[in-house]
């Protein structure tokens, strides 16, 4: 929504959903970098799908419903696949 309406970059995107956050909780993490976590997440910024349900203890959203636009295929910590879409 932020960058499709031109308020962020998506690279402003990453930064505050990252390396911003990690940098103010002292984390070592949020970067890409030799000898760091291997933390991502892989992501598709033009694929849209509805939101139907959820991957936690959770079974309530305002967003449930929405058509959103990018979606995570992928999430690795510490090297390891932790969630995949397919």
């Amino acid at each position: 929504e932020l960058v499709d309406k031109g308020l962020l970059t998506l690279p402003q995107l990453m930064r505050k959903m990252s390396l911003n956050p990690a940098r103010l909780y002292r984390l070592d993490c949020g970067r890409l970098a030799a000898g760091a976590p291997a933390d991502l997440v892989l992501f598709d910024p033009e694929e849209e799908w509805t939101v139907e349900g959820f991957h936690s203890k959770s079974s309530n959203s305002p967003f449930l419903g929405w058509k959103l636009k990018g979606r995570v295929h992928a999430t690795i910590c510490g090297g390891k696949i932790v969630y995949s879409l397919g």
